[in-house]
């Protein structure tokens, strides 16, 4: 799925979110920054361009406007509690669980963990605890074909390429799963800020890279893996497991249109119509789906 008009728009419309709602600017300045911004991403409208590096594009351009790597910071303190306590409750009901049924809540919980994204225009960031999870019913989940290869050790190397820093809270439940039935996983995380995603000093911060086997940075703040950005260890990560796990809808699109050479699996939530209608569902449903 390449550039289309309403993926553009609906990169700029994040952009004028942010500009308007965290920025801390007056109107009149919030107008001539997205009057800048919008200038600057014009050369990457066309066919052939990826999603990925118009939005990375764009939030660059934001971020040197403001002068602020970290514009999301204030959002992340006020939600982190809440996140914190409701994965305890949701790692609590996990442990009840058993086998199958407990592989399928953990990618359950994966994707619940897409609703904290504070960056998509048409969906408020929303913090799922083990009632809401319960309820979520996940409108595709391609990843439970590998549950038996996984019980049966054919799964033995994961890359995790995470998304938005606090939901990598939820897909922890995931990584303990797949390292319980033998497999190491290494994340894969951004060496600075695109929008709310994690970084390696965050990963540290949370605790996150005490739950991963290995962790890799991207060596950029990229939206994604994008290959004449990524380091060269992050892409030989990527390429040389038994299974890739990507989180979110821009490194979905991003994965999808770069293919890599092992299996691939996107967990998220469905951000827009756009993608609902391509995918079959609606907006704002629960996916796991084979890239």
């Amino acid at each position: 799925m390449k550039v289309r008009p309403m993926c553009s728009a609906c990169i700029l419309l994040t952009r004028a979110k942010e500009l308007e709602q965290l920025a801390g600017v007056g109107v009149e300045d919030a107008l001539a920054g997205f009057r800048t911004i919008t200038e600057s991403v014009g050369v990457y409208l066309g066919p052939d361009i990826e999603l990925s590096l118009l939005a990375t594009a764009s939030f660059r351009k934001l971020k040197k406007l403001l002068g602020d790597e970290d514009i999301y910071s204030t959002v992340r303190e006020k939600l982190e509690p809440a996140v914190r306590k409701a994965v305890e409750g949701l790692r609590k009901h996990y442990e009840k669980l058993e086998g199958r049924e407990r592989f399928a809540f953990a990618v359950k919980v994966a994707a619940a963990g897409n609703a904290l994204d504070p960056a998509r225009p048409y969906l408020d960031p929303y913090v799922h605890d083990v009632n809401s999870v319960t309820r979520i019913e996940m409108k595709r989940n391609d990843m439970l074909e590998i549950y038996e290869q996984l019980v049966n050790g054919a799964i033995s190397t994961v890359a995790y390429v995470f998304d938005n820093s606090l939901e990598a809270y939820y897909d922890t439940l995931l990584i303990r799963e797949l390292q319980e039935h033998g497999a190491s996983v290494t994340g894969i995380v951004k060496s600075s800020k695109f929008e709310d995603d994690l970084t390696l000093e965050e990963a540290r911060r949370y605790g996150i890279d005490n739950i991963l086997d290995d962790i890799v940075e991207t060596g950029s703040d990229a939206a994604s893996l994008i290959v004449d950005e990524v380091t060269d260890q992050a892409w030989s990560t990527v390429n040389n497991v038994d299974l890739v796990i990507v989180k979110g809808p821009l490194n979905y699109l991003h994965f999808r249109n770069n293919r890599v050479k092992p299996r691939t699996y996107a967990i998220l939530r469905v951000p827009c119509k756009l993608l609902a209608k391509e995918l079959g569902v609606t907006i704002g449903s629960y996916i796991a789906i084979r890239v």
